[in-house]
Order: structure tokens, then sequence, then C-alpha cells
């Protein structure tokens, strides 16, 4: 009886003395908001520090303390990989104390040594650069102890090494800042450093004698591994700190003084966000297995966010007024993005360091170079403005926090076998239809090189716009056309590489036209199955609308191709429920939304039907996880296309300016068959031709849209068959666009066309595939029918490609070389409409050209030449060219007139 009490009474002191989760979250909460809160106190010390000196100091003189505060910024970046390093595994990190010390001397002494080159280099006076060789020894071993601190869960040491630096420079900078100027107030900043880790001793902090298990820590990883995941661990938190000023580095370069100016305060106060969650992954490492300390990280580090954003949009501008003056308040409307983007940065470095204490710090590392390689390549190569660089910092910073988020892969066991990319390739190649694929595809890529037509308006606008600097490119998107960057960024790159031949710029449209084959095979496949797929995929290769679009230097074929890709993602993901397919559904509606903005539309429908699919789902096991993932693709989504905003306002604005009544050159052609110049029932029928049999002469149209009776026969066969929920979201999502477009087009009559919703002719092609293997059961008769849509396929795609009465050909190719077979110096080629300028100096550069009206024939000595696409031309436009057409008749006498397809020559000797 005694035993078994004496048992129970170990027992429930057992119990007492195991903490509760609810314990251990309040503990890991409440060390998180002790360091936090000393950081918060160095952040606004240091900011403090700044403003005084600001306003104390003359303006040379406080440039000059700038640029030395940020090169003494850089000088400590080693020490975040130190400070990572030591909390994760103090016992092993404490030996490298003494490396650090002669590294640090070593350094001083050389800065020392090489003061005056240093000082041309940096742009610096020599007592900043003595200033900065004494600091030197402090860094690292400032980083080290640091490390050393979190890992023994010395808080309060952390927390009054944090408050001692900025006390440091408050008190001994300002007041040497006073007594001798910018270089004594540099003197006192670097002073802050030595300040910081003499308050580690006089803590009565000493490095850890114990082993890591009775401090709470445990190496990266296993055995002789150990030391490189340390390594990796502590690189990975070097580049993560980086990260945070490269973009303010960079953007010295890229940017013109004043814009690099604005950039730098919005840095200051992006920094603050940065700075102020940066202990967080610190204070995580040591505890680094209890996933409450992980939730309370990351949950601080959202709330910072979060917090830091709100403050932003309520009042951005009065923030920037007051804390780098007023002259920058034009930055305001940036700072939520940028504030975001540093509290992006904040959750990456938690979940880094969750990484890397769970022994997976060489992916973390290989994570962490990748963002930072990126970042830099886009800075450098996009970002023309500070709008630009908030941009493609965002997108940089939400891409590696989203990346080390994503839960697959990164505790694999280190031993575990991989294979190679040659198995990989391997098992691709004897998978099921990959053969047929490769052959399809290859067939596609050839199909769609076939082509003789010329440029086209838009593509040459498309062209034109490529040859740009990249600031010029995206700032002429803005304020002159219609369409987001993604497309027009693939052709800048594609000028840089192969030039502007015909076959070049429209090359990513021939590829991403060919990848549409087993792209629209995958979708069918995971709607219906692999018979049907095969069929769907065959249809695209002689598909006239796609192969049209394939040929086109326009984004219509990366737009079908991202389209088709999307609803696939979200089949699969819906089906089976993996976040990795929630992922790519969310990057790849983003992607679509940077190709064209009416890729809004079938996004609309794809949620609509998402969440009509979890409402019929509700009750059901795993239907809240769906919703969760459903939810996180969202994040991903709006994450992505945050960047656009201000692009899509500046469009917005530009275009509002230039009149409701506008013409833009991107809607020319909407108008090219009769059949379809009203909205009526012929429109919907006409595109509904256009989608399935490509584009034809205005005869042949007319005898296609009498042909609607058969249409609905098929129609009626089909009725009684039941829709699956996929092939109903298939329908939805080719027709529902079109439906939106025919409502608003009676507002605006060019914005019901085919192009603005070209998502619709692959699904359609995947029904009509549907459609076939439902009917015919037999492997016989389905032959003989997908053998009798390849043939009419293949018939329209003849006369699309050949016939020269098609609507949509415009032979400006053959009208130059026609002009060129008899012009002469000092012959003069005018045009109608204005908008002809782009095609006509793409294809003769060496012609004197203007728009026609804009001279007076008298002047001219030589032939005039007058190009004109009637297509193009309004009603008024056409009456104001036959006045100028008649005017020249009366002084040169009657031209002699030459067709080419869509394109007239009249030429006045």
């Amino acid at each position: 009886m005694s035993a078994t009490a004496s048992s129970l009474r170990s027992d429930a002191a057992t119990v007492r003395e195991r903490p509760t989760a609810t314990a251990r979250l309040l503990a890991a909460g409440r060390d998180q908001a002790v360091v936090a809160g000393g950081q918060l106190v160095a952040g606004a010390g240091n900011l403090l520090f700044i403003a005084v000196a600001a306003r104390a100091l003359r303006p040379d003189g406080f440039g000059h303390l700038a640029a030395f505060v940020a090169v003494l910024t850089a000088l400590h970046l080693p020490g975040a990989g130190l400070a990572a390093a030591g909390a994760l595994s103090p016992q092993r990190a404490r030996h490298l104390e003494r490396t650090c010390t002669r590294f640090g001397l070593a350094s001083a002494a050389v800065v020392a040594a090489a003061a005056g080159p240093v000082s041309d280099l940096l742009g610096l006076p020599i007592p900043f650069v003595l200033a900065l060789a004494a600091a030197a020894p402090v860094a690292p071993l400032l980083g080290l102890r640091r490390g050393l601190a979190y890992g023994s869960r010395q808080h309060g040491a952390v927390v009054a090494s944090l408050v001692a630096e900025p006390a440091a420079r408050l008190v001994l900078g300002l007041g040497l800042g006073l007594a001798a100027g910018a270089a004594g107030a540099a003197w006192g900043a670097a002073a802050g450093g030595g300040a910081a880790l003499l308050a580690l001793h006089r803590t009565g902090w000493r490095p850890p004698a114990g082993s890591d298990r009775e401090h709470g820590a445990r190496d990266t990883g296993a055995g002789r591994d150990a030391p490189i995941g340390l390594t990796a661990a502590g690189i990975s938190f070097v580049v993560l700190a980086l990260l945070q000023h490269q973009d303010l580095i960079i953007s010295n370069r890229v940017l013109g003084g004043g814009d690099a100016a604005a950039f730098a305060a919005l840095s200051t106060l992006g920094g603050l966000v940065a700075f102020a969650t940066a202990t967080l992954p610190l204070v995580l490492l040591p505890s680094h297995r209890d996933r409450g300390g992980v939730a309370v990280a990351v949950a601080a580090a959202l709330a910072i966010a979060l917090g830091s954003v709100a403050v932003a949009l309520v009042g951005g501008a009065a923030l920037v007024s007051f804390a780098v003056g007023a002259r920058y308040a034009h930055v305001a409307p940036l700072l939520p993005v940028y504030l975001a983007a540093m509290g992006a940065l904040g959750v990456a470095r938690v979940l880094a360091a969750h990484r890397c204490a769970a022994g997976a710090g060489r992916r973390v590392r290989r994570v962490a170079l990748t963002a930072a390689g990126l970042h830099v390549a886009g800075v450098l190569l996009l970002a023309r403005t500070p709008g630009q660089v908030v941009a493609v910092t965002t997108t940089a910073l939400v891409g590696t926090a989203g990346v080390l988020a994503f839960p697959r892969g990164w505790e694999a066991p280190a031993h575990a076998a991989r294979r190679g990319w040659l198995d990989a390739a391997r098992d691709l190649w004897q998978a099921p239809d990959a053969k047929l694929l490769t052959g399809l595809t290859v067939v596609a890529v050839l199909v769609r090189l076939a082509t003789e037509r010329s440029f086209w308006i838009d593509e040459a606008i498309s062209v034109q716009q490529a040859q740009m600097s990249l600031g010029d490119m995206l700032r002429d998107l803005q304020l002159n056309d219609v369409h987001p960057p993604l497309h027009h960024l693939v052709l800048w790159v594609v000028v840089r590489l192969f030039g502007t031949a015909e076959w070049a710029m429209r090359l990513p449209s021939v590829l991403f036209g060919a990848a549409l084959v087993p792209v629209v095979h995958g979708l069918t496949r995971e709607a219906f199955d692999r018979r049907t797929a095969r069929v769907a995929a065959t249809l695209v290769v002689p598909a006239p609308f796609l192969v049209w679009y394939s040929q086109e230097a326009r984004m219509y074929s990366l737009f079908m191709l991202l389209g088709a890709a999307a609803i696939w993602a979200q089949l699969a993901a819906l089906r089976r429920g993996r976040w990795g397919a929630f992922v790519a559904w969310g990057a790849l509606c983003a992607m679509l939304v940077w190709t064209q903005w009416f890729a809004l539309l079938p996004l609309a429908v794809q949620q609509v039907a998402t969440v009509w699919h979890l409402v019929r789902r509700r009750g059901e096991h795993g239907t809240g996880r769906l919703v969760a993932r459903w939810l996180g693709s969202l994040l991903v989504l709006a994450l992505l296309v945050a960047p656009l905003l201000p692009f899509l306002a500046g469009q917005l604005s530009a275009y509002g300016g230039r009149g409701a009544g506008l013409s833009a050159p991107s809607a020319a052609g909407a108008d090219s068959s009769s059949v379809a110049g009203g909205l009526s029932a012929y429109a919907v029928i006409a595109n509904l031709v256009w989608a399935l049999l490509g584009y034809h002469s205005d005869d042949v149209m007319l005898r296609l849209g009498a042909l609607w009776p058969l249409a609905m026969l098929a129609c009626l066969l089909l009725l009684g068959r039941r829709l699956s929920s996929r092939s109903r979201l298939l329908l939805a999502v080719a027709v529902l666009p079109g439906v939106a477009l025919f409502a608003i087009a009676h507002a605006k009559r060019d914005l019901f066309e085919l192009r603005y919703f070209v998502l619709a002719a692959p699904l359609l092609l995947v029904l009509v595939a549907r459609a076939a293997t439902t009917l015919a059961r037999r492997g016989a008769s389905l032959g003989v029918l997908v053998g009798g849509l390849l043939v009419v396929s293949s018939l329209g795609l003849v006369d699309q490609q050949l016939n020269g009465t098609n609507p949509r050909l415009y032979d400006f190719r053959g009208a130059v070389a026609a002009i060129e077979r008899t012009a002469r110096p000092g012959d003069v080629l005018a045009f109608a409409p204005t908008y002809l300028d782009g095609v006509l100096d793409y294809y003769a550069p060496d012609l004197e050209g203007h728009p026609l009206g804009s001279f007076s024939p008298e002047e001219v000595d030589g032939q005039i030449y007058v190009v004109v696409s009637e297509r193009f031309l309004k009603e008024g436009a056409a009456a104001r060219v036959g006045k100028e057409l008649a005017a020249l008749e009366a002084v040169r006498g009657t031209p002699e007139r030459i067709d080419r397809p869509n394109v007239v020559i009249w030429r006045f000797s």
C-alpha cells in the first residue's frame, strides 16, 4: 500500500515537473517578448541617433555619416551567421572565439594600413576609415557572443547588449559629433559595438561549459556532418541579412540621385521592421524542437509585419515625414508594400532557423543563395524606379518565405538514396503516352514555324517596345499600353539574345503553343481519362486558332498555356489536396494576371467553382484542410499580384487621361469579320467558329455561320448526357468570360473579341475530345471520328494560312517590298492610320515616313507612296483619308494602286 502511494506521489511530482503545452507557449512567448522588446528599444535608439544627427550636422557631414553607418552595418553582416551558429550549437561555436578575435584584429590592421585607398574607394574621409578600423575587431566577436548568449538562454544579457549599443551612440556619438563634427559622431557610432560587447560581460555572462544538452541546444546534424550543417546555417543567415540591404546598395547604382535618395528613405523605415524581427529566429534556435516555439516566433513575425503595414496604411505620409523628412513624402504609397516585404523577410528568418535546426541547413543555404542571386539580377535588370525596386524586392522576399514554408522534403534523412536526373528522365520517357506526346509536340513546333505572314501592327509595337531599355519599356507600357508586362519582359530578353528577326520575336509564342500539347493532355487526363487526353492532345496540333496565335509575337499563346495549366493545377489540388498543387495553382493564376488583365474573368470563375465545390463537401473528412490550403493559394496569388498594383494604377490613370474616345492600336482588327460587325447572335457564332476553325474570309464565315443548325443538332444529341463536375468547370471557364465581355461590350464594342478570352479555344477542344470519346465507345469508330475532326481542322488551317482574303492577314512586308522595287532617294512614305509607323519602320527603316496629311505634297521632289490599312480606319478617319488622297491626286495626278492583303498602296509620281 505504501509502495503504491509512493508511486502515485512520484508520478504526480513528475506531472507537476513536466510543463504543459500552454506553459511552454507562455514561456516561448515571454522569451520572445523580452528580447523583441530590447530589439525595439535598440531600433528606436538607432533611429533617434540618425534623426538627431541629420538635424545637428551639416548636410555634407551627415552624408558622410550615413555612408559610414551603411558600411558599418555591412561590416556586421557576417555577425548574423556567427550569431546563428552560436545560438544553434553554443558548445561547438564557442571554439570560434579565438578565430574571430584574430580575424577582427587582422582586418583592423589592414584597413588602418590602407586607409588612403580605402578612403578613395568608399568616398569617406580618413578619420571615418580609422573609425571603421577600430570597429572591425568588435563586429565578429559581438555576433558570436550574442549567439552564445542566445544558445545558453541568457536573454537578459542579450537585451542589455542590444540596448547598450544605441545608448552609447546617443551619448558618445552625439557628444563627439557636437564637439568634432561628423567624424566624431562616426567614432561614437563605432563605439556602440564595443559597449554592446562589454554589456555581455558586465551582466555576468560566460560561455557555457557544459554540453549542449544541458543548455537545451543540439547540433544540426549527427556525427561528422554536424560542423558542415553549422557552417551552412551560418552562411544562410549571412545571406538572409544581405537580402535586407542589397536592394539599397544596388539602387544607388541603378537609380538617379533623387530616386536613390527616395528609396534610401524607404529602406530606412523598412529596416525597422527587419530589425524588429531579427531576434526572433535566434531566440527560437535553442528550443527548435518545441513546435509551440516555432508557432510563437512565426506569429510574432507576422504580427510585427501586419502591424507595421497597418500603421503605414493609416499614416504612411505622416510617418515618412516624421522619420526622414517631408521631402520624401511621395514614397508613402510604396511604404505598406515594402514593409510587407521586410515582414516576409522576418518570417523567412524564423522558418530558416527552424529548418536549419532540423538538419536542413544545406537546403536553406541553397534557397537563400538562389533568392539573393535572383534578387540582385531582378533589381539590376528590371528596376529603374523606386516602385520597381520595391516590386522586385517584395517578390524575392515573399518567394523566399513561401519556399521555406513549403512543408515537404525539408527533413529527409541525409542517407536517403538520391536518383540522378538521367534516371528521372528515363522514367519520364517510359511513362505512358510519353513517346506520343513527344511526337505530337515536335509536329506542333514544325506546324507553327511554317508561316510566311508578316508582322501586323500590334506585333510591331511589341518589337518596338522590346528594343527599348528595360526602364523605358516598362514606363512606355505604363503610359501608352494596356497590358501587363510578363510577355514584354520575355520579348525584351529575346531581343538581346537573338535580335529582332521575325522568327526570333515569334519563337516564344511558337514554344508556348507547342507546350500546350502536353499541358492539354495533362489537363484532360486529370479531368477525364487517358483515352480522352490522347484525343485532346492530338486535336491541339492542327487547331487553326491555336496555330494562329502561336505564330504571333503577342501574349495570347502564353495566356492559353498558363490558363490550361492553372485549371490542371486546380483540378489536381481539389482532387488530391496537396500543398504543392495549391501553391502551383496560385502561382499560375498570378502569372496569368501578369500576362493579360482579362485573365481576371476566368480566374473569378475558377474561384467561384472552388467555393461551390467546398460548400458541397462541407462536413466531409478533410474539407477543412482543403479550405485552409485553398486560402493559402489565394494568399500566394495575392502576394504575387501585389507588385502589379502600382503598374495597373499607372495604366488606368494614363488611359483615362487619353480620353474615353481613344482608338487604341491594341484593339485594331476587332471588327475584322463582317459577320461579327454587331453585337448579336452572329457575333457569338463568329467567335465560336474562330475558336474551333480559325480565321477565314468573310464569305467563308458567312457559309460557316449558316451551318448553325448543325451545331444545334449536335447539342441535341448530347442532351440527356449528364455532365460531370469537371466538364461543367471547363465549360464555365470557356463560356462565362465571353458572356461577361459580351455584356461589357455594349458599352465598349471592341472588347467582345475572342483573343481577350482565348482560353476558351483549348478548353473547347478538350470538351470536343470528351464528346468524341463519349459518343464513340469502340476504337475503330473513335478513330474514324477523330480522323474526321483532324481533316476538318487541317482544311481550316490551310485556308486560314494561305487564303489572302483572310481579314486577319496584313501583308505589310509585301507592301514595303512593292514600294522598294520602284522607290528612289527623295521619295516619301505616307501612311494612315498614324499607328502604322511602327510596322512600316520595321520593314522600311530607310524610307522617310510621315502620317498622311502631315506634310505638303509641293515640298516633296520625289514620289509619294501612301500606305493605308482600311480595316483600321474608323468612319470619320476614312473620310479624312479620302480627302487627303483627293488632294494628292489634284497635285500629282492619278496614282497607281497596288493591293496586298488588307493593305493598299497608292503611288503618286
